[in-house]
Order: structure tokens, then sequence, then C-alpha cells
């Protein structure tokens, strides 16, 4: 293998790998609202077929999953999974067009094509495919075959990723490991690796009027909350028996079965702690202090090993412009919770239950919009090994994360297929699910170079094992 051939051909190539990602980008493809998602699946679909997977845009419930394999005679399988929708971008707020995919000079990172699905996850995917491209216009083999797997519905909780592993479980098993493209350096900084993401619980909550008193069909007049009672104070109160004034959660039960870190987890904290800026962290959020008094290692384990109890939103009576004297009818409050692992998601949701039926508020309606448990893949399997090694080759020491505090519905890769996946690549990008999104141009480049590095590698320890 003339790994050096493939990078050359990268690097005479970029400017066409550039305008690919450029193209998708341009395409809007919003989960949430499917604008643009089965044009967006076609065009990915068009990219496998051009590398010559067998492929195709395969329906569920849902959005399409595109789905295909690409057999090269190679002695293993990598399953690669990815999305093509991206979350909604209103243009307030944004430097350029959200959906132009504009090239933007920025301080201190260089030129960046800025729009939505640049960092998350349109630019990394298409530079995965790109690579595999140039191994093919190199003239060298390529080291694995491929399953694809790229949905439409990650911004959504992929609710429609289950039923269909489950129904491709054989075929997928064939698969060694699992790669998610995804650029991971800060800035011009050290890569960062994460091993295993929390699980989430993402609920909705509706308080209204009815046998306990409120109005239940619509709003009254303000000075009617002398003698009825009010779904929006109702719903305040039942949510303050849930969190202490420090943040602590008081759900009877909830914190039972978290664990403390092992051993190696432990190793990982200590060396993150010694490198990690507190301080840079809440400069970057705009953010003056931490809920609690900790710094370094200690800081990051309550981060990365307890849950969370948290209020995406709140929505409910008059919030327009002006005055309007009302006494709502309803309330609807956003939740979520993200688990550690032996956190059941079910048993979260039933805790949850039973907590507000004890407090008295048997009539807060709880709809669960999506649940999935955490996941934790083995440290020592040879896909993270060989990330972690191309890093080093690239000399760049990774910043190990023993799990991400973010949420990914990966166990029914790693649950039902056993088969543990890393994430990364060289190269940085940011502001993902917040305007000005961007991927840097010269850290595409570099992505691409060390994902061809990164399959060579893969290949190699497979092979040796």
């Amino acid at each position: 293998m003339d790994l050096d051939k493939v990078k050359d051909v990268i690097e005479k190539g970029f400017q066409q790998d550039l305008e690919k990602v450029r193209e998708m980008v341009r395409h809007p493809s919003i989960s949430a609202t499917g604008e643009g998602i089965y044009e967006m699946a076609n065009k990915v679909l068009k990219e496998l077929r051009s590398l010559g997977a067998v492929a195709n845009v395969v329906p569920t419930e849902g959005h399409p999953i595109v789905y295909g394999h690409l057999q090269t005679g190679a002695p293993n399988t990598m399953l690669v999974y990815s999305h093509y929708d991206v979350q909604p971008a209103e243009s307030s707020g944004w430097s350029v067009p959200p959906f132009s995919a504009e090239i933007v000079e920025i301080q201190n990172i260089g030129k960046c094509i800025m729009g939505r699905g640049t960092f998350n996850s349109k630019g990394p995917m298409i530079g995965f495919l790109n690579v595999l491209q140039a191994f093919f216009r190199s003239g060298e083999n390529l080291p694995l075959n491929f399953i694809f797997l790229i949905e439409g519905e990650e911004e959504m909780g992929g609710k429609h990723l289950p039923p269909f592993v489950q129904s491709h479980k054989e075929e997928l098993s064939w698969a060694k490991g699992m790669f998610i493209p995804m650029v991971r350096q800060m800035m011009n900084e050290a890569p960062v690796l994460y091993v295993g993401a929390k699980g989430m619980v993402y609920l909705e909550l509706l308080c209204r009027g009815g046998k306990w008193g409120g109005p239940s069909k619509r709003s009254l007049h303000g000075g009617d909350a002398s003698w009825i009672g009010s779904p929006v104070w109702r719903m305040i109160q039942a949510l303050s028996t849930m969190l202490s004034s420090d943040g602590g959660i008081l759900i009877d039960g909830f914190m039972d079965d978290v664990i403390d870190p092992t051993s190696e987890e432990d190793e990982m904290l200590q060396q993150l702690g010694e490198r990690f800026d507190h301080e840079k962290f809440l400069t970057a959020s705009v953010v003056e202090k931490y809920k609690m008094p900790l710094k370094g290692k200690e800081l990051l384990r309550e981060h990365l090993f307890k849950p969370t109890l948290n209020i995406d939103g709140i929505s409910g009576g008059y919030i327009d412009q002006g005055t309007k004297n009302t006494l709502p009818h309803e309330i609807r409050v956003k939740l979520d919770s993200r688990l550690v692992p032996k956190q059941n998601p079910k048993e979260i949701i039933n805790k949850i239950r039973r907590h507000l039926d004890r407090k008295g508020y048997p009539d807060i309606q709880i709809d669960i919009r999506f649940a999935f448990p955490p996941v934790q893949p083995r440290f020592n399997d040879p896909v993270i090994q060989s990330l972690i090694e191309t890093y080093r080759d690239y000399g760049r020491e990774p910043e190990i994360w023993p799990r991400m505090a973010g949420s990914i519905p990966l166990y029914v890769f790693t649950d039902w297929l056993g088969i543990s996946y890393v994430s990364g690549g060289l190269g940085h990008g940011s502001r993902n699910h917040t305007t000005d999104e961007y991927l840097s141009i010269e850290g595409l480049k570099n992505f691409e170079k060390s994902i061809a590095h990164f399959l060579v590698k893969y290949a190699d320890k497979l092979r040796q094992s």
C-alpha cells in the first residue's frame, strides 16, 4: 500500500472535494420539518453508487435511510455510520445565509465553509467518501469492505434506527467495528476522542386544568386567579420538587444505579483533568461560573459520570409583545435527562412518574419523545486504538474522554451487534446546532488525509489480530 500516493491524490484533487461538500451543504435537509430530506437522501445515494457500492434509499416510518455495501475483496469489513439531516437554521443571527456554504475568513482559524451541516455532519461524511474516491483515483486498493448506514433522523433522536438495525442485524454483524466520520480537533490543538456517550430520556410534560382545578378548555381573565387555580403555577411547583437549589436531583431512586469510574476511566479523568482548561470553557461559552466549586478531575467527573435533569423549554400563556391579562389553561415543558452507564431509560421515566404522583401531581401528563441507554465501547478495540495511533503518527496526542456528555443512540450497534465504534479525524469545525456553523477548509483536507491513514492502520491491525 502506497499511502503517500493516496494522500497526494487528496492534495491535488482537494478543490473538487471541497466543492462537493459545499454542494451538499447548499441543499437543506431539515429532519424536523422534512424539508429537502428525500432529495438529500438521493444525493447521498448517488455518491455511494459512484464508488461502486450496491446501495438504496430504504424507507422507514419516518425519514429514509441510505444503506449500501462496497465489496473490495478485503478480508474485513467496517460499518460507516453518519447522517444527512441537519438542525433547523433560522436566518437571523447568521453572518451568511445558512445554506449558502460561503467561504469566510475566521480569525485564528483561517478560511472556512460556513453553513448548516458543514461540521455536523455533511462535511465529514462527504469528506470520508472523498477519501474512498482518492484510493480509486490513486490505483491503490481499499484495505476494507464497507457497509454504509446513513440516516435522516439523527437530529430527532434516531427514532427509526433501532427497527432498521434489528431487521438488518445479520448483515450488519459482518462488520468488525464502526466508524463515525467527524472532525475532532479543538481549533489547532489536540484532537478529542470520546469513548462512549451518555444515554437520553426526552419528555414533554403537560399540565392543564381538570379535577384538581384550573381552566381546562380555554384561558380565563387574569383576575380569576383569585379563585381559580393556575396550571402554570402548578407545573412550576411540580418542577421545583425535582431539583434542589444546588442542582441535586430529588427524585427518589434516580441516582441508585450511578456507578463510580473504573480504574481505567479514573486514569483518563486524571490525565484529562491535568490538561482541561475549565476557565477557557467558561469564556468560550459566555458563562460566569460552574454550578459546583470544583476544578480539574473532580469537575470533569461530575460532568461525565453524573446524570442530568434539564428543562429545554417552557411554553404556556401569553408571551408576545405588550400586555394581556390571562390565566392560561395549559403549560408544556420539554425535559431531558442524560443518563450514565447502568441507568435504564424506562426505569428513569417510571421514577419521574412515581415522583409526580407522590408529590400530588398525578394529573401532569408525561409524553415520551424518545429514550435510549448510554453506550460504552471497548477502549482496547482495534477501531479505537487505530484512531489513537493515527493521531500520534501525525504528532498529535489526543485528549481521551471516558465519554461525551452528549447522547446518541448507538446502543443498537454496541449492545445488539456487539461491535465497538469510534468517531473522529483531524480537522476543526464548530457551532453545530447554532448560528454560523463552520468547517475549516484546511481542516477538511487534514481530515481526509488522516482518514486514509486510519483506514490502512485499522485494516493492518485487524489482519494482525
